[in-house]
C-alpha cells in the first residue's frame, strides 16, 4: 500500500487585502464660550489710608499694628534670589485686643521705597524673624523683617501689613534712615 506524500500546491497568486484608511483624528473641542465671570479681574486688595510710621493701626478691630524703629544694616543674601547690601530692619509690633487668639500664618509684610514706591526684596538673614504662629488674647508679640532699599531712596517708605485675606492691608508712610 502506498503512502500518500504530499504534493505542494501551486502557489497562490497574492490577492489584495482591502486596508480601510485609519480613522481621522477627532476635531479638537471647540474653545469654551467667555462667561462674563471669566472676563472679571480680580480687584487689587483694599488698602487703609497710609499712617506715619510712628503711629499705630487696626487692621480688624482689636488686632492693633505697629512699626518699631526703622535701623539701617549691611543686609545678608542667603536665600534665592536675594541680594545683599544696604538694607532695612524694623520690628512690626501685634497687639491682640480681642478676647480670643489671632492667627498670624497668613500675615504677610512688604516694603516699598523711592517715588515710585518699587518693591523691596526681603532678606531672610540679618537678623529677621518671623511672625509668631498666633497671639494670645490680650498678648503682645513682633516680627522682625529686613528689606534690601538702596540708601538713597529711603526718603519715602511705604511698609505694608497684609494681615489676612478680605483684610485691608494696614500701610505705615514716612522716611528711613540711610
Amino acid at each position: 500500500m502506498a503512502t500518500p506524500t504530499a504534493v505542494p500546491s501551486p502557489d497562490p497568486s497574492p490577492t489584495a487585502v482591502p486596508t480601510a484608511a485609519p480613522p481621522a483624528p477627532p476635531a479638537p473641542p471647540a474653545p469654551p464660550e467667555p462667561t462674563e465671570a471669566a472676563a472679571v479681574v480680580p480687584a487689587p486688595p483694599a488698602e487703609q489710608a497710609p499712617v506715619p510710621l510712628t503711629d499705630s493701626a487696626a487692621a480688624v478691630q482689636g488686632v492693633v499694628f505697629s512699626i518699631g524703629a526703622l535701623e539701617a544694616v549691611d543686609g545678608v543674601a542667603r536665600g534665592p534670589g536675594e541680594v545683599g547690601g544696604p538694607s532695612l530692619r524694623f520690628a512690626v509690633t501685634v497687639r491682640n485686643d480681642t478676647a480670643d487668639a489671632v492667627s498670624m500664618t497668613s500675615t504677610v509684610v512688604n516694603l516699598f521705597f523711592g517715588a515710585e514706591q518699587s518693591p523691596a526684596t526681603e532678606l531672610t538673614a540679618s537678623g529677621g524673624a518671623p511672625f509668631p504662629e498666633s497671639v494670645a488674647a490680650g498678648a503682645t508679640q513682633q516680627g522682625v523683617f529686613v528689606f534690601a532699599v538702596p540708601n538713597d531712596q529711603r526718603d519715602q517708605v511705604r511698609i505694608a501689613v497684609d494681615y489676612s485675606a478680605g483684610v485691608p492691608i494696614v500701610l505705615f508712610e514716612g522716611a528711613a534712615p540711610r
